[in-house]
């Protein structure tokens, strides 16, 4: 699941480093220690999602797994994107 701490490891001197409070999407995450930049808040939501969705896809990979509406529409609602309608 999600990183909830938002820690990320610095490139330059591999210590964590962790956003403080509610960052905007555009606000810059630079390393605490070696003040490296690091990434910014939205590129760091778009890889946890990425992150999140792949491992989702790979539990449920199977062999003809695209082809099954059933299967697929399981796995989504199991991660909340959908509602069930009764």
């Amino acid at each position: 699941m999600f990183n909830l701490s938002r820690q990320v490891k610095c490139p330059i001197c591999h210590k964590l480093t962790a956003w403080k409070g509610y960052p905007e999407f555009t606000d810059r995450l630079h390393c605490q220690y070696c003040e490296a930049f690091i990434v910014v808040y939205e590129e760091y939501l778009r890889d946890m999602l990425r992150q999140d969705i792949s491992q989702t896809m790979a539990r449920y990979t199977i062999a003809g797994a695209c082809h099954n509406p059933v299967l697929i529409k399981n796995v989504i609602r199991q991660n909340g994107l959908i509602k069930d309608r009764y």
